[in-house]
């Protein structure tokens, strides 16, 4: 797993007190079921006080929320979060989920020959055009020459979480 993010303090502060498994929105049990899910759904119950605290007392992060694309076997997961505390902060998403999607897959399209860097033998996925978000399981896209029976997981790199100042390029810590 690797994040690109302009707030890496969020990943690090999670992990590095040892709640990264406890935090679904990193979870496999989320990203491979769900197109779309909320933080606050997808936190452990027995640590979702501390993990709103380190977001919002913290960090100031009030909402926030996860989509998903499937895209020839790698998860690309996009979060956003606002700093406002707004009541119709969840309407505006709902209303709205295509355009996040387009943002996400347009930042995505930007930070792709960076990514790329550390996907290893792996080449990240292309997203040749747009699709709408469906709901539930994130759907399988494929690029135009992607064989199916590729691969983008080995059991070295699997539970490994690699977290990436994009700002300063370069790598913060391997967890």
């Amino acid at each position: 797993m690797l994040f690109f993010s302009g707030t890496p303090q969020h990943a690090f502060e999670i992990c590095n007190r040892g709640l990264g498994q406890y935090d679904g929105i990193i979870s496999p049990k989320y990203y491979e079921n769900f197109e779309f899910y909320w933080w606050t759904d997808a936190t452990h119950k027995a640590y979702a006080e501390e993990i709103r605290k380190i977001r919002e007392d913290m960090l100031d992060l009030k909402h926030g929320f996860m989509l998903v694309r499937k895209w020839n076997n790698f998860y690309l997961i996009y979060s956003f979060a606002t700093k406002k505390t707004d009541p119709t902060f969840q309407s505006v998403v709902v209303n709205k989920i295509n355009s996040f999607l387009k943002m996400g897959d347009h930042v995505y399209s930007l930070m792709r020959e960076t990514y790329s860097i550390y996907t290893g033998n792996y080449s990240p996925p292309v997203i040749e055009s747009f699709y709408s978000f469906e709901g539930g399981k994130p759907p399988a896209r494929f690029t135009k020459n992607f064989s199916k029976n590729e691969t983008n997981t080995s059991t070295d790199k699997h539970n490994s979480l690699i977290l990436v100042d994009f700002y300063g390029k370069k790598r913060i810590q391997t967890i």
